[in-house]
C-alpha cells in the first residue's frame, strides 16, 4: 500500500473528525500522538483547544496549553468571534455535568471552570463580545439559567432536610443538658455523678454537640432565606 503524504493524513483527520471526537471523549493518547506527528491538526478558527474547553476535558486542555508551539492559541476565535471564554461559558454536555452529583455542585464546577480560564487571560478579554454582542459572562448567565434554578431548588430542599435533622439533635441535646444521667441529689440538688470523669466527658460532649447543631441550624436557615445570586 502506498504511504499517505502528511497533507493527505491531515486532510483525512479533518474529513473524518477523528481528532475532534478524541478530544470530545477525552482520549488523551490519540491527541498526544496526533499532535506529535502533525501539529497542524490543531486547526484554525474553532480549534481542538476550544473543543476541549467546551467539553470540559481538563487533561486535553492542559496537554495543549503546555505545548510551547501553541502559545497564541488562547487568543484565537471561531467564525462567530467566540473566544475561549465563550466556549467556557457554554453549558457543559449532559454527561460532563453528571460527573458531579447535585445541581449546586455542578453549577459550582461550571463557574470554577470559567474563572480558571479568565485567570489565564488579560482582564480585557472578559469584555470581548461575539457575533451576538455577548460577553462570555453574559453567555454563561444565559446558558446556565436552568441549572441555576435547579441548583437553587436543590440547595433549599437539601437545607430544609438537614435543618430538620439538626433541629431534632438540638432538642435532644438541650433536654439531655437539663436531665442528666442518674438524676440530682435530693439534699443539695447537684447531679449524682458530679465529679466522675465519665460524667464530665458527657457534659463536654453534650455542649459541643449543642453548639455545633445550633450553628448548623443557623447556617441552613441563612441558606433558605438567601437569594440564588447570594448563594453562588
Amino acid at each position: 500500500m502506498e504511504e499517505m503524504k502528511s497533507s493527505e493524513i491531515i486532510q483525512h483527520f479533518e474529513n473524518n473528525t477523528i481528532l475532534n471526537e478524541a478530544v470530545k471523549n477525552g482520549i488523551v493518547e490519540i491527541v498526544v500522538e496526533s499532535l506529535k506527528c502533525f501539529p497542524n491538526l490543531i486547526g484554525d478558527g474553532k480549534t481542538i483547544f476550544h473543543i476541549a474547553v467546551e467539553f470540559r476535558r481538563e487533561k486535553v486542555f492542559n496537554l495543549i496549553y503546555k505545548l510551547s508551539l501553541y502559545d497564541n492559541i488562547l487568543f484565537l476565535s471561531d467564525g462567530n468571534r467566540n473566544t475561549i471564554l465563550h466556549f467556557a461559558g457554554k453549558l457543559a454536555p449532559y454527561d460532563r455535568l453528571n460527573s458531579v452529583s447535585g445541581a449546586a455542585l455542578q453549577m459550582q464546577r461550571e463557574l470554577q471552570w470559567l474563572e480558571e480560564l479568565e485567570n489565564l487571560l488579560e482582564p480585557m478579554w472578559k469584555e470581548r463580545t461575539n457575533k451576538d454582542d455577548k460577553t462570555a459572562r453574559a453567555l454563561f448567565t444565559e446558558e446556565h439559567k436552568g441549572l441555576v434554578s435547579e441548583a437553587g431548588t436543590w440547595m433549599k430542599d437539601t437545607s430544609t432536610s438537614c435543618m430538620v435533622v439538626a433541629t431534632l439533635i438540638v432538642t435532644v441535646l438541650f433536654a439531655a443538658a437539663f436531665t442528666v444521667p442518674g438524676g440530682n441529689n435530693n439534699d443539695n440538688g447537684k447531679p449524682v455523678f458530679l465529679g466522675i470523669s465519665l460524667f464530665t466527658i458527657f457534659l463536654i460532649a453534650d455542649m459541643i454537640g449543642l453548639f455545633s447543631s445550633s450553628t448548623s441550624v443557623l447556617m441552613f436557615l441563612s441558606i433558605l432565606t438567601s437569594r440564588k445570586h447570594q448563594i453562588y
